[in-house]
């Protein structure tokens, strides 16, 4: 299963009953998961288009997490190399690249479940919220990284299956930067949008 759609769980989990007592942040993180599954998966949504899918799972999502701060973090050093209009842009690609994958990748499958399975405290600022995800037979487990920020809780990694999704595409940028633009970076996000088939790795 590819990284993009293990990204996916984030916003397909449901939280069985018997998990351990929660604080605030994973409260939160609990609560934003269970709305972006009803905005998937309720009746209400069935006669969605994709793109309508797409855009009410992400309001779900950017209502409680600023996503911008994960794929700033994957972009690296790279970030400074490009203007504030190619930022902007590459965010909202890859943005629109993660709900198109989530939305392709599940639809027709059953409602997925998950448990959490246990927090780590790293610091005052940093958690990990580990859990086993289940859906069409397969078990995932997800780490989710969560820092404190003046916003509040925010979102700045997602483990999958012991692949870091920041460090996984920060090596992909800094490959692509090594000897291509942001402008370049652009216009291939744009193609692998308009090509609606997303592989193990972006391959930028």
């Amino acid at each position: 299963m590819n990284l993009l759609r293990m990204v996916g769980f984030f916003f397909l989990a449901v939280v069985s009953a018997g998990a351990a007592q929660f604080t605030a942040p994973e409260l939160q993180l609990q609560a934003t998961v269970n709305a972006a599954v009803d905005a998937f998966y309720s009746e209400s949504s069935a006669l969605l288009s994709a793109d309508q899918k797409q855009a009410k799972v992400l309001q779900v999502i950017e209502s409680n997490y600023d996503m911008t701060i994960l794929i700033r973090r994957a972009i690296g050093r790279n970030w400074g190399q490009m203007s504030p209009l190619e930022q902007g842009r590459t965010v909202d690609l890859i943005k629109q690249l993660v709900m198109k994958t989530y939305v392709d990748g599940f639809n027709g499958a059953n409602r997925p479940e998950v448990r959490f399975t246990k927090t780590v405290q790293l610091s005052d600022k940093r958690i990990e919220v580990a859990s086993v995800v289940h859906l069409e037979g397969q078990a995932l487990h997800v780490v989710y990284r969560l820092g404190r920020t003046r916003s509040g809780w925010q979102m700045y990694d997602i483990v999958a299956e012991g692949i870091s999704i920041v460090a996984n595409y920060r090596q992909q940028f800094d490959d692509h930067f090594r000897r291509g633009t942001a402008a370049e970076l652009i216009q291939k996000l744009e193609e692998l949008l308009k090509e609606g088939t997303l592989h193990e790795t972006i391959t930028i």
